[in-house]
């Protein structure tokens, strides 16, 4: 749409099975938006990612994923000119969740991919870069008492793991999202007390090492 918020074209995107989105952004180009397809790819549902130039038209797109089900909650751009992917998988540990990230180059070609968990649920939500690496927010499972934390995770730019934190109470608790500061990473979701079923907004200060301002 315009400034106006009128139409300029309608394009649409997939095949003959379920496709989404969740995560777009503009580049000098285009956009790059990802989410997951149930078209293309391996077998169940994998990550998707699609370019398109400022028209609508398809520039590139591209499926990741293993056996199971993936799917991208964020993309971003990076500064060698590619893409991140940051979400789910459950390939690994069937009907269990780990994070599972995808680098990608200019093209939408994959350079690596890693995911990231322990014995019990873990999801990724958000992704910053930083100089040395990527930092990734969403919650885990793996706690002592099985409730979630919100799970932090910093990686080098070749998917190796540089620390993991976790925050959190007795309940239940998720980071969504991730912005990165000067003195470290601000990070929001929500907290859920043991006994409450209701959720309260979740903000945490963070230095560039994970630890709580």
């Amino acid at each position: 749409i315009n400034i106006n918020g009128q139409q300029k074209w309608v394009q649409r995107y997939g095949g003959n099975n379920p496709e989404r989105a969740n995560s777009i952004i503009k580049v000098k180009d285009g956009f790059v938006f990802a989410g997951a397809t149930e078209t293309w790819g391996a077998n169940g549902k994998n990550m998707y990612v699609v370019k398109i130039d400022d028209s609508g038209q398809r520039v590139w797109h591209n499926a990741f994923g293993y056996d199971y089900d993936e799917e991208v909650e964020q993309v971003i751009a990076t500064r060698d000119g590619g893409y991140i992917l940051v979400g789910t998988t459950n390939s690994d540990h069937r009907k269990l969740n780990d994070v599972y990230v995808v680098k990608i180059d200019a093209n939408g070609n994959k350079q690596w991919q890693h995911h990231y968990g322990g014995r019990a649920d873990e999801e990724g939500f958000g992704v910053v870069e930083d100089d040395d690496g990527y930092v990734i927010v969403g919650y885990t499972e793996s706690t002592k008492d099985r409730t979630s934390d919100v799970y932090l995770l910093k990686i080098d730019r070749n998917g190796a793991v540089f620390w993991t934190k976790t925050y959190g109470g007795l309940g239940n608790d998720e980071g969504h999202a991730i912005v990165k500061v000067d003195d470290g990473f601000v990070i929001t979701g929500y907290s859920q007390g043991p006994i409450s079923r209701g959720k309260d907004l979740y903000l945490l200060k963070v230095d560039l090492q994970g630890n709580l301002r």
